[in-house]
């Protein structure tokens, strides 16, 4: 296993990246394909939050969320699926929004490439607004600038291996997006089951 640290805002839409990974044979993905990753869009009429239809990381240990503080923070959950990982010769992608996200990931399970993400402002308050609950005034949500210099901080002391700037999913841009990451871990992809993904994620956002 060779892990793959995704780093960006949530609500970046980042994991619209990764989805698209998940089609490549040099990627781990134990799930039936490509159904799962387009069940990974939800209905337009869906009742359940966004991120019950996300595909997250595999559950090795506890090294996800906004908060190191927790007792649980850092705590193995899934040892055998470590090991069993480690006998994969694939990339595994990680969402570690954070630098303490990736700290905790590189110390339990190894270092990897980094991969930053840098919104788009426009598509990240379009896609916050869509998925994220209500503000109490009624107003859709937005980016919250001091969260997004908390990001940029945490990440002061990480070099990454490969820097998305202005990420947007739903421009013609995201395929260059997408082919620097592939060229950056040297595979390939099922260009079909990504034009099925990204067909379904963009009209989600926009219709």
């Amino acid at each position: 296993m060779t892990p793959v640290y995704f780093s960006y805002i949530a609500g970046a839409g980042g994991k619209s990246l990764i989805n698209c990974l998940y089609s490549s044979e040099m990627v781990y993905f134990n799930e039936p394909l490509p159904q799962k990753i387009l069940d990974s869009v939800p209905p337009h009429d869906h009742i359940n939050p966004w991120w019950t239809y996300e595909i997250h990381n595999p559950p090795i240990c506890k090294c996800d969320g906004p908060d190191p503080s927790s007792e649980s923070f850092g705590r193995t959950r899934d040892w055998g699926l470590f090991e069993y990982l480690n006998t994969v010769d694939k990339y595994v992608p990680f969402v570690a929004h954070y630098g303490f996200n990736i700290e905790c990931y590189t110390q339990t399970i190894g270092n990897g490439p980094i991969i930053k993400i840098i919104p788009d402002l426009e598509f990240i308050n379009l896609a916050i607004g869509l998925k994220w609950d209500l503000l109490s005034n009624g107003q859709p949500a937005s980016l919250c600038l001091n969260e997004y210099k908390k990001w940029e901080d945490s990440l002061a002391s990480y070099s990454a291996d490969l820097v998305i700037d202005q990420f947007n999913p739903l421009s013609d841009s995201f395929f260059t997006h997408l082919a620097q990451v592939t060229d950056l871990l040297n595979i390939s992809i099922n260009n079909d089951i990504t034009k099925l993904y990204i067909e379904k994620y963009r009209n989600y956002h926009l219709v």
